[in-house]
Parts: C-alpha cells; sequence; structure tokens
C-alpha cells in the first residue's frame, strides 16, 4: 500500500480475482481513506468469500495431492481430523490455520522421511502450503463490499456469486478464460477510461 501510495500517482482502479477479491476491496478503502483520493474503480473477476472451510479445502486438496506417498489411513485421518478441527474452531480461523500447517507439516515429514527427501524438500513444501493457507486467511478477513463506492463484478459463465451485486456482468467463458477474454476486456477498458480525468 505504501508503495503505490507514495509513487504520488492517483491509484485509478484496483482489481481482484478469485480470493483476492476480498483483499482488493480493502485496498480500495484504503486508497479511498487517502487525503484527496478519488474512490478508485474497482472490478471483482469471480469473486469468492473466503470462509473458515476454504482452509481446510485447501487443507484436504493439498494432503490427497500427495497421498500416493501417505502411509496406510493418514489422508482419512488429516479429512476427519480437519473436520472435526473446523466444527470446534470456526470463531477463531487463526488458530485453525495454524494447526493445518502444523499438521501438514507432520504429514509432509512423514512422506520426506519415507522417501530419503531431505529437510529443504519438506520445509519447501511446508512453506508453500503455509504462504497460501495465510493469504486465504488474510483474504478471510476482507469482504466485497465498499465503504465509498460500488465495486463491479465480473463473472464466469458457471460462476454463483457470495452477494447479490448492484453491479455486475456474466460473460460465456469459463474460469481460465474469463481475464483473457476480448469482451471482458473491452467493459475493463471502458470503466477504466471512465477513471481519467
Amino acid at each position: 500500500m505504501d508503495e503505490a501510495l507514495g509513487t504520488r500517482r492517483p491509484v485509478r482502479a484496483v482489481l481482484g480475482f478469485c480470493a483476492g477479491t476480498a483483499l482488493a476491496t480493502r485496498v480500495a478503502d484504503a486508497v479511498s481513506a487517502t487525503a484527496g483520493a478519488t474512490p478508485p474503480a474497482v472490478l471483482l473477476f469471480d469473486a469468492a468469500a473466503v470462509p473458515g472451510s476454504a482452509l481446510r479445502d485447501q487443507f484436504v486438496s493439498s494432503v490427497q495431492a500427495s497421498a500416493a506417498y501417505l502411509a496406510e489411513g493418514e489422508l482419512d485421518d488429516a479429512r476427519q481430523w480437519s473436520r472435526e478441527l473446523l466444527a470446534t474452531g470456526r470463531d477463531d480461523l487463526p488458530r485453525v490455520a495454524t494447526a493445518l500447517i502444523d499438521r501438514y507439516d507432520q504429514l509432509m515429514s512423514g512422506i520426506a522421511d519415507r522417501l530419503s527427501l531431505g529437510e529443504a524438500i519438506r520445509r519447501e513444501l511446508t512453506d508453500g502450503f503455509a504462504a497460501y493457507l495465510a493469504y486465504l486467511l488474510l483474504a478471510s478477513q476482507g469482504g466485497l463490499d465498499l465503504r465509498v463506492g460500488t465495486p463491479m463484478f465480473l463473472s464466469s459463465r458457471d460462476h454463483r456469486l457470495p452477494v447479490n451485486p448492484t453491479r455486475g456482468m456474466s460473460f460465456g467463458v469459463d474460469r481460465e478464460g474469463l481475464l483473457g477474454d476480448a469482451d471482458v476486456w473491452k467493459v475493463v477498458a471502458g470503466v477504466l477510461g471512465e477513471q481519467r480525468p
């Protein structure tokens, strides 16, 4: 934030994708709160709220990706344990995230030991997972609303928005094609063109 505002150039738009949309709105709010700043346009692509279940889902999918290297029963145990963790800790997501990272590290340590991979690889696996979970945790603290202005929601064909937007458009492309679609970029260019002084 400081770096973007430190350029003394106006921030005309803030864009976010998927879980990052909840962070984009908070960045836009911070820009709007800056003395003399004009609120930026906010474009949210396939906006997604990040509930606590998203942390668990990421844990489960990450563990499943290593299923071939897990000891018998570890995958089922990890699923059940994470389900119980979320059920009892839904109101304390930082604690849930820490516990998920610790359990993931234990599982990756077991894999690293069985495959003689070494500490550096285990740490790399765990650090990547921890970084992504930290991102999701931060996104879970954001939202899809703005203090000033109204965001525009741009969605792929099958995307279901977690809110009922005042301004929104759906495009006939799948999620992977949304950001590169020519019709989407015409809309984006139009909105950004409105922001020029």
